[in-house]
């Protein structure tokens, strides 16, 4: 009996720190139960599921990486991105250690809206163009005709 509560206390927890896309891979895994609301078909469901494990800590594991919950994307994207070292660096060092769906999406999402991203952006693009030259004008009309291509 106090298996089964501790069972359940801990499926219940993982449910409220993930979310509820996960609920029926965190409680497929702990009790080996086809859920009662099954997402697909079962064939389906069991092959997804198999792409996941439980660690020993509670956490959800996908391919060894740690299944990032909902609340916590923000706080992961911060810790790696605080040296602004761009989208694609950014991206590398997060999937290294993490998981989630449409997290490369949410990482140039989260840089494009980096303040300081754009700033240093925006120094880096102005340093490699060329100064503008002036252009002599003649005092004579019609001598030089301009011309604006879009």
């Amino acid at each position: 009996m106090s298996s089964t509560l501790f069972c359940c206390s801990v499926i219940f927890c993982l449910v409220t720190m993930l979310g509820s896309k996960y609920t029926s891979i965190v409680s497929y895994l702990n009790t080996g139960r086809f859920p009662s609301d099954l997402p697909s078909t079962p064939s389906n469901f069991k092959r997804e599921a198999s792409a996941y494990t439980l660690a020993p800590n509670g956490h959800l594991l996908r391919g060894g990486k740690r299944v990032v919950r909902f609340s916590e994307r923000e706080a992961v994207f911060a810790s790696m991105h605080s040296s602004h070292s761009g989208r694609d660096l950014t991206w590398k060092k997060i999937k290294e250690r993490f998981y989630w769906r449409g997290g490369q999406a949410y990482v140039a999402q989260k840089v494009s809206e980096c303040v300081a991203c754009a700033y240093k952006n925006n120094t880096l693009w102005k340093a490699g163009l060329p100064k503008l030259k002036a252009i002599p004008v003649t005092p004579k009309a019609f001598w030089r005709v301009h011309v604006d291509f879009l």
